[in-house]
């Protein structure tokens, strides 16, 4: 079992994966829509009771991801300012991996990926607390799950 600080979003930038700095959650959502597709064809099971057969639709997913602003720049982690500039009509890769090393930033076993949008960013700063941001990242076609 991994521990949770271990579990990093990692977006793509030119040839490199670079992980979201300071970050504090992340959240990777997925779902199905199904249609019932039982017919009068269906067979019924040995006890002669039939049970409903759903086919899917539709997937869609999500990755909701926050951090703390971090002040300056960090070119070796992708920070506020780069996620602001990510809010546009691009599509972005994307990784969840496991990670270690100094600032647990080195990118270990992925296990997940693909491709997606930043359709969301909210910065928030209260008076005596740290500032953070949030954002959600629209999966756009599949994911891949290494096997």
């Amino acid at each position: 079992m991994d521990k949770g600080q271990h579990l990093r979003l990692f977006i793509k930038d030119g040839a490199n994966y670079d992980v979201i700095a300071m970050a504090t959650d992340l959240t990777l959502h997925g779902s199905a829509t199904t249609e019932n597709t039982s017919t009068k064809d269906t067979t019924d099971a040995a006890d002669g009771v039939s049970w409903d057969e759903f086919e899917v639709t539709q997937r869609q997913a999500d990755i909701q991801f926050s951090a703390l602003v971090a002040a300056g720049t960090d070119s070796a982690a992708k920070i506020l300012s780069d996620i602001e500039a990510g809010v546009t009509d691009t599509q972005i890769d994307w990784e969840i991996a496991l990670a270690s090393g100094a600032n647990n930033r080195t990118k270990g076993t992925v296990i997940c990926s693909g491709k997606g949008k930043i359709v969301n960013m909210q910065a928030t700063g209260q008076v005596g607390q740290n500032a953070s941001y949030s954002g959600t990242i629209n999966v756009f076609g599949p994911m891949t799950v290494p096997a």
